[in-house]
């Protein structure tokens, strides 16, 4: 794919963002058009691709990640400054606007990132052959993107960080704690059967 521009896809992905969200609340709604790349490795060592600083409410992204990763994980963080405080929420509205934004990249890296959560429920064969269904260009994207996670995860860091996140989520009335996040392909499933997303 030509024209892999992850700064203008993460501005696309906010407009898209800002013009959805304006219509479901029915006031509108001003998100940065870009996201804050951190020092690489900084957040993969955690296990996280990304996060909304609670103190600066800015999205900030691991500058480790490939392009596709890096925006469709700036998708989600943006989800966050949109209002979308549950992680399955974040995701929902991610996948919406990512997909349905100008920018070509744009839509690729979510569509991606978003059949990847989807097949992730299959089991063996049937994930091999989804797996297989993808075109070069994207396995090549995947596979970079396991390589960056690799490269720089510390395991004993990011179980720490992740049981952490698994209580604070918790205490902010999400009960399934981290599980959270793989509800977000549910809620576009269900809301692409609905008619309400194409």
């Amino acid at each position: 794919m030509q024209d892999r521009e992850a700064g203008r896809a993460v501005s696309s992905i906010a407009s898209a963002m800002t013009r959805i969200v304006t219509v479901w609340d029915g006031s509108p709604i001003e998100l940065p058009c870009r996201v804050k790349p951190m020092p690489k490795g900084c957040l993969l060592a955690s296990g996280t691709s990304g996060m909304c600083s609670p103190f600066t409410l800015e999205a900030l992204v691991d500058k480790a990640l490939p392009d596709t990763e890096f925006v469709s994980s700036a998708a989600h963080e943006l989800g966050h400054i949109a209002g979308f405080c549950a992680e399955d929420e974040a995701t929902f509205v991610g996948y919406i606007s990512g997909m349905q934004a100008d920018d070509k990249f744009a839509r690729y890296a979510c569509a991606l990132n978003a059949y990847m959560d989807l097949i992730a429920r299959l089991k063996g064969e049937n994930f091999k052959k989804a797996l297989g269904a993808l075109p070069e260009l994207a396995r090549q994207d995947l596979a970079n993107t396991d390589e960056a996670y690799r490269k720089y995860h510390l395991a004993w860091f990011s179980g720490l960080t992740w049981r952490a996140y698994d209580r604070y989520l918790y205490t902010q009335g999400i009960s399934e704690g981290v599980r959270n996040y793989s509800r977000g392909i549910m809620l576009l499933v269900g809301a692409w059967r609905k008619g309400l997303v194409h």
